[in-house]
């Protein structure tokens, strides 16, 4: 006679969370900017480096350069929340400060984000996940537009997934 079925506990049946968004589990390292991503001409002017670990996430932070007319540089910060709603929280203050200074727009990236210009930068900001991407373009002598820093958020944003 065959046994029957085991059945789950009614208990450990309504316990057990249910994402509706899983978390991004990539290490900052593997989702920031290498010199790899980047166009001819640009080098890695600082060396990636973790800049905090806390009890809420951990950030890395690399920057390239580039000579043209004067020097180009790029930031790229990566903050892995650990958890979605850190995430959104971080996302939204930084979104909230930044529109109380500047003129921001949506850039199309990411769960949420946006860009802003200011003199001689142009920054993307977006979240997708528990993942924040901060994407600064400073210009020495240009005036760059908010499509300088997308072209490269869009390289990191197709790391993440």
């Amino acid at each position: 006679m065959a046994s029957p079925t085991p059945t789950m506990p009614e208990s450990t049946a309504t316990t057990m969370p249910t994402l509706s968004e899983p978390l991004i589990r990539k290490t900052p390292s593997e989702i920031l900017l290498t010199i790899d991503d980047m166009p001819e001409g640009w080098r890695r002017y600082q060396e990636p480096i973790v800049i905090a670990t806390s009890s809420l996430f951990e950030e890395k932070y690399v920057e390239f350069s580039r000579e043209m007319v004067g020097t180009d540089y790029l930031w790229c910060e990566v903050f892995n929340y650990h958890n979605i709603s850190d995430a959104e929280r971080a996302f939204e203050s930084s979104k909230k400060d930044m529109a109380e200074k500047l003129k921001i727009k949506s850039v199309g990236l990411g769960d949420e984000s946006y860009g802003w210009k200011y003199g001689h930068q142009s920054n993307v900001y977006f979240r997708k996940a528990n993942i924040i991407v901060d994407i600064v373009f400073d210009c020495e002598y240009g005036k760059p537009d908010i499509e300088h820093a997308k072209k490269f958020a869009e390289i990191v944003e197709k790391k993440i997934v």
